[in-house]
């Protein structure tokens, strides 16, 4: 999670150790989009405060192909999340 997430910085990521990105500042077609996906990495731009809402050891669902994003989802979410096969980078290294 950044406030914003520069070119030069999304193209030095290391995609086993990235579940998701969100950033406050950026769009669908911003550079750092375009390679998330092309790393096969969610993410979500744009999203207000989120940089001041999310805290270290919080969990997120990065939803990034419905543009959604879930923080310390619930039972019920993180239960169709998984039903329906989206969760896809829990177990990635950190």
């Amino acid at each position: 999670m950044q406030k914003i997430l520069t070119p030069s910085m999304t193209s030095q990521i290391i995609k086993e150790n990235v579940a998701g990105i969100i950033t406050e500042i950026g769009g669908t077609t911003s550079h750092s989009a375009i390679l998330a996906r092309a790393l096969e990495i969610p993410a979500v731009l744009s999203v207000p405060n989120i940089t001041s809402l999310v805290k270290d050891k919080d969990t997120a669902i990065v939803d990034g192909t419905e543009g959604n994003i879930h923080i310390n989802p619930d039972g019920d979410i993180l239960s169709l999340y998984i039903r329906n096969g989206k969760i896809l980078s829990a177990n990635r290294k950190s």
